[in-house]
């Protein structure tokens, strides 16, 4: 899929989400414009998940691979943050 189809594909699918629908995708190495246009993001890498939470704030996170951060990562409600503890 080319970028200007995938910007429109997201656009209606946010469009979507803010009428109170759950909208769950993946997009793989998505454009900075199109990556501005999530809210939150489920990083993962070699299958695992890396970091959960609202994209502002994966600046944030500490994305060491360890499996207490993984844990904490996938359960905490709201998101990881580089503070998080098991």
């Amino acid at each position: 899929m080319d970028s200007t189809t995938a910007l429109q594909l997201v656009e209606s699918l946010r469009s979507l989400a803010s009428g109170g629908r759950a909208v769950i995708t993946t997009i793989h190495q998505p454009s900075a414009r199109l990556y501005g246009l999530l809210d939150k993001l489920l990083l993962l890498a070699e299958g695992r998940p890396l970091y959960y939470g609202k994209v502002r704030f994966i600046h944030q996170a500490d994305l060491r691979q360890n499996d207490c951060w993984t844990h904490c990562c996938c359960w905490r409600r709201g998101g990881c943050c580089a503070t998080a503890r098991c």
